[in-house]
């Protein structure tokens, strides 16, 4: 029997080690297969001007459609009250008068986080309002600090992470304290932001 094994080892027609190296050079060559096919489905176009255009025509055609339901609308067409306001907010705003608008910093604003609450915030800067407007700075100044603190009482600390979380929260302080000032105040500028 062991003169059998001998000449099976010496022929390399055995069962050793043969089977196992044609397997593996299979599996390489399907993995490198997937993965080419992975980075040429996921990989980037070439030209970035041939992915903008076609992205342009779809917004084209939606913003003709827009404007198409915005002129029935004004004809007495159907439509919802929800899209003509939708068209008034991508309107441009009016132009401001410079000598009209004028800075009041506001007191720090300290509150905790929603999540987690052991988190506490401390928010430094001011507001730009308009001299012409009915409430007094001082009022503004007060009720815009206020609107702040519920404000940040509500968001998490993974809101406010990073520079977009940054600019997400004053893009979101802008819009209450417009809205609630009757536009009377124009920004929420933040000079400082620690988070404790």
């Amino acid at each position: 029997m062991a003169s059998n094994d001998d000449s099976k080892e010496k022929d390399g027609k055995g069962g050793g080690i043969m089977p196992l190296i044609m397997a593996a050079v299979i599996s390489v060559v399907v993995g490198l297969g997937a993965g080419y096919g992975t980075i040429v489905t996921f990989a980037p176009p070439k030209s970035p001007d041939v992915a903008a255009k076609p992205a342009e025509a779809p917004a084209a055609e939606a913003h003709g459609a827009a404007q198409a339901e915005k002129k029935d609308e004004k004809a007495g067409g159907h439509g919802g009250g929800g899209e003509g306001e939708a068209d008034a907010e991508e309107q441009p705003p009016e132009p401001v008068d410079p000598n009209d608008v004028a800075y009041i910093p506001l007191a720090p604003v300290i509150t905790n986080l929603t999540d987690p609450k052991t988190v506490w915030l401390r928010l430094e800067g001011g507001i730009t309002y308009l001299k012409s407007g009915e409430k007094k700075p001082d009022v503004l100044a007060a009720e815009s600090a206020q609107q702040i603190v519920q404000y940040i009482r509500t968001i998490r600390l993974a809101d406010v992470e990073g520079q977009d979380g940054l600019q997400f929260l004053q893009d979101d302080l802008n819009d209450i304290t417009r809205s609630l000032s009757n536009g009377q105040v124009q920004s929420v500028l933040i000079s400082g932001l620690i988070v404790e």
